[in-house]
């Protein structure tokens, strides 16, 4: 693991050093997790950082969510914080879901509680549906309400509804959307048509 250390402290490329950084996290060395923890925290580049952040959270390590939380509320890079939630939704077993929901009620920055509820929204249980619900309910911005309206139940309809009956109309209110990120629960020839009617907006 030296020679990934290495460039990740000397080499000029953003790309070379992100390489670098799944090189650490696929290392078996007893100190790989932190190091990734330490580039997490401390690398100048919020790209690194935002990369350790992710492979952090496919370790099988009970310190992760702890570091990613940390990240989510200290970092200063706005796209280092984007990616820490969604590495909150990678964690595994009812870990993501539990911090997910904290920072959706708790987090004082509507961006952050809005994308913790985007990602519960990819989640099946009555604990991801009953922290949206409370957004709706509790939330004090506007934005995070509607992004909390909209999904309690599209997204449930398409992931886990059992009657087509259900599933077109969630399909449909997402195509509307134009969200890239829900691209790919919608048909392509759906896009287009909305596109093309001028119904669908362009990407979030």
């Amino acid at each position: 693991m030296a020679t990934l250390q290495r460039v990740l402290k000397e080499d000029p490329s953003i790309e070379v050093r992100k390489s670098a950084v799944f090189g650490v996290s696929q290392s078996r060395e007893s100190g790989a997790f932190d190091a990734l923890a330490n580039l997490a925290r401390n690398d100048p580049e919020p790209r690194i950082r935002s990369e350790a952040i992710f492979w952090i959270a496919q370790k099988n390590d009970k310190r992760s969510s702890g570091i990613i939380l940390e990240a989510l509320e200290k970092d200063a890079a706005p796209e280092v914080r984007k990616k820490a939630v969604f590495a909150l939704s990678q964690l595994k077993d009812d870990a993501g879901v539990s911090a997910l929901v904290s920072v959706a009620k708790t987090n004082p920055t509507p961006g952050a509680r809005s994308e913790a509820i985007f990602w519960l929204g990819q989640k099946a249980g009555a604990k991801a549906a009953s922290a949206i619900t409370d957004r709706i309910d509790n939330d004090p911005n506007t934005e995070v309400k509607k992004k909390a309206v909209f999904f309690t139940e599209p997204a449930a309809a398409v992931r886990r509804g059992p009657a087509p009956h259900q599933r077109r109309p969630a399909r449909t209110r997402i195509a509307r959307s134009g969200s890239r990120r829900c691209s790919g629960w919608v048909s392509r020839g759906t896009r287009e048509r909305w596109r093309s009617s001028r119904k669908c907006s362009r990407g979030k």
